[in-house]
């Protein structure tokens, strides 16, 4: 009888060990469109982290954090052509079943070459996870690499005590560069398995220990000088179910530091949105907003403009374009952009003139500022055009008015009545500036404008206003008030004792 127990004993804690136990199969990779978050530790936080067994618990709580590091997994179909060519057309086999963009690791080791667009790709079968090579632009030039035998890098399924190694080799002559070879030798083994505690939480897992021997040779023709580097890494990776990449993945390198990183689950990448775009009428304002989600607060916004805030109110006079800078506290840093289009509707200011002498002005901005052409409408009818400055005698083929001053009234004399349509901008400027002594002015306002409202702005220098081409006035020493108001397209004739200004006001 106890014989019997022992026996039922022994059977069940099999099954118990057996059932803690977790398997890694290709269904625990990743996929195209993941992108995995991770927080890079300064180190392993004094764990031992090389020590394994069965049912082993590593408590790696305590790391802390430095960095976010981020891995995109993408189809071979988003990468460059070029790479493409290489790992997604036949007849070449095997094909890469998915991509992964990777920062550059060569610079360092090759100053003076540019490297970009580095893209290492795999192979996922029911049978392993394979490495099959890179892809990365050198001074322009892409340059895919397709290994001649895949580098094994998870033999499925994946248990304790589960082994394999992989030696790949590929040459590549790179034009206008020089020749470039690698080898790699991989040995894997699953050496433990058990409960892996992270800052992220608690995970069921098995670890994975990798030792790759790279040889790496690079010959550059410009300098007729080559490198020879020697790589030897060590990972040590805990694989969950469900994860895509390690929960917890730890290198050790003869030419790096040791380098910790851990996924971040749930951990959204930063990203900013700078809005749509937006058409605004001239002269109004555009409120913009930074919308950002993900990231580590507290953030910082910046705008080209200048600007500092989340949200800033712009008054652009034409299209202009703001970018939108937000820094999160670990030092991310994204941008986005929205464009500012500006209308400038024209309007149309209709003026009567008598046949005879007139006081005439504008309070449109027409897009040409020529004077024969504004009065263009009226040019079988227009005997003369004067002010301080100039004349206008198209009879005599006289014009040294050249272009129309806005801020200036005008004589002008006609055969017969006509009536003067001007078509324009909206005045964003409605100020009038005086010189000592009798000025024209104009009256800057598409609505009729009560005299005081001028007056009280220069009450010191004002002396008399009168209407440019009639008999009324405002002049306020012998108590004379015949004009009070200014009527738009008029000039009037104003003497100041001294320089001054007056702005029209907006009409209610």
């Amino acid at each position: 009888m106890k014989k019997n127990t022992f026996i039922i004993v022994f059977f069940f804690l099999i099954v118990f060990q057996n059932e803690a136990q977790i398997t890694v199969t290709r269904n625990d990779m990743p996929n195209s469109g993941d992108v995995v978050q991770y927080r890079v530790a300064p180190n392993a936080g004094g764990v031992g982290y090389s020590l394994t067994g069965n049912n082993y618990t590593w408590d790696f709580s305590g790391l802390g954090t430095t960095v976010f590091d981020y891995e995109y997994f993408t189809s071979v179909s988003n990468t460059p052509l070029a790479y493409q060519a290489v790992f997604n057309m036949p007849p070449y086999n095997p094909a890469a079943s998915i991509a992964s963009e990777e920062a550059i690791v060569f610079d360092e080791f090759v100053p003076g070459i540019s490297f970009d667009e580095y893209y290492d790709f795999f192979k996922e079968t029911n049978g392993s996870y394979n490495y099959v090579g890179f892809g990365v632009i050198v001074n322009n030039i892409p340059v895919p690499i397709k290994f001649n035998t895949p580098e094994t890098i998870y033999s499925f399924p994946l248990t304790m005590g589960v082994s394999d190694s992989s030696e790949s080799t590929r040459g590549q002559i790179i034009p206008e560069f020089g020749y470039y070879e690698i080898h790699r030798k991989r040995v894997n083994i699953v050496d433990g398995w058990g409960t892996l505690v992270t800052p992220n939480g608690t995970f069921q897992t098995i670890r994975v220990k990798s030792t790759v021997y790279s040889h790496d040779s690079i010959y550059i023709n410009s300098s007729n000088q080559g490198y020879s580097i020697n790589r030897v890494e060590t990972e040590y990776k805990w694989l969950g179910n469900g994860f895509g990449t390690p929960l917890l993945r730890i290198v050790e390198s003869n030419l790096r530091p040791l380098r910790v990183e851990y996924i971040s689950d749930g951990f959204e990448p930063l990203t900013v949105d700078a809005g749509p775009d937006q058409t605004i009428s001239l002269g109004d304002s555009a409120t913009l907003t930074a919308t950002i989600t993900g990231g580590t607060p507290p953030y910082l916004f910046a705008w080209s403009n200048g600007a500092i805030g989340q949200t800033i109110t712009v008054h652009p006079t034409q299209a202009t374009t703001y970018i939108a800078t937000v820094t999160d506290f670990d030092l991310v840093t994204v941008v986005d952009q929205v464009a500012v289009f500006v209308e400038t509707p024209l309007i149309q200011q209709a003026i009567i003139l008598r046949s005879g002498w007139n006081g005439l002005s504008i309070n449109v901005l027409p897009p040409d500022l020529s004077v024969s052409e504004i009065l263009a409408p009226v040019q079988d009818k227009l005997i003369i055009m004067l002010n301080n400055e100039g004349v206008y005698y198209p009879a005599n083929s006289i014009n040294t008015l050249g272009d129309w001053d806005i801020s200036s009234g005008y004589f002008i004399k006609l055969s017969q009545p006509a009536v003067l349509q001007v078509e324009g901008f909206e005045l964003q400027d409605r100020t009038v500036t005086f010189t000592e002594g009798w000025n024209l002015m104009p009256v800057l306002s598409n609505c009729q404008v009560d005299v005081l409202s001028i007056v009280s702005q220069i009450e010191d220098e004002m002396e008399i206003i009168k209407l440019a081409a009639g008999s009324e006035v405002y002049w306020p020493e012998k108590s004379v008030q015949s004009l009070n108001i200014l009527v738009p397209g008029e000039a009037y004739l104003i003497r100041v004792s001294g320089g001054c200004s007056v702005v029209f006001p907006n009409c209610d």
